[in-house]
Parts: C-alpha cells; sequence; structure tokens
C-alpha cells in the first residue's frame, strides 16, 4: 500500500471541516421582525414628534421587493413607505412595484 493513502482519511476530513465551516459562516438573512423593527426606528428618525414605531405595518411585496413597510402616524403628511429586499435593505426605484394597497 502506498504511503500517500494513508492521509486520505486526514484529507477526508480536512475537506469536511472546510465544508462545515463555509456553511456556519454564511450570513444569516435578517427576520421579518427585524427589519420591520429597524425601518419603523428610521421612520421614527424621520418624522420625530409624537411618531411611534407602532405607526408602520407591513405587506408583502413582489418580484425584487420582499415587503413594503408603510408608516402613516396621525397626521398623513409624515407618511412614508419604504420598499425592502430580502436581505433588508431598500430596493432600488426600478425594482419598487407599484400596487393597489392590500
Amino acid at each position: 500500500m502506498n504511503r500517500w493513502m494513508l492521509f486520505l482519511p486526514f484529507i477526508g476530513l480536512v475537506v469536511l471541516a472546510g465544508y462545515v465551516g463555509y456553511r456556519m459562516g454564511s450570513v444569516a438573512l435578517p427576520s421579518e421582525g427585524e427589519v420591520i423593527a429597524r425601518w419603523a426606528d428610521e421612520y421614527v428618525g424621520w418624522a420625530g414628534g409624537s411618531a411611534m414605531p407602532t405607526d408602520c405595518y407591513a405587506r408583502p411585496g413582489q418580484g425584487e421587493v420582499w415587503m413594503i413597510i408603510t408608516c402613516v402616524p396621525d397626521a398623513p403628511k409624515q407618511s412614508i413607505t419604504y420598499h425592502v429586499t430580502r436581505n433588508g435593505q431598500l430596493a432600488s426605484p426600478d425594482q419598487v412595484f407599484e400596487g393597489p394597497e392590500a
């Protein structure tokens, strides 16, 4: 038996450890609640005054837009809509779906 064949189990272990490390190191996508909370906080900072995170609600988007988060306080002129992708970032304008309210 060749000596290099003695290293096959070690090579297999290294490959397996590399694969497991790669899978565990993948970035986890944020949950729906985390994304809504982030953009609700952004809204409170933008609107100020009596704006509250509970002024915001989300509905499903379409295509690249994962969620459409709308924040509407008592004063409608301060309402804002965020079109958010699956990674929690704002969608670019050409990815925005403008459909009827659900």
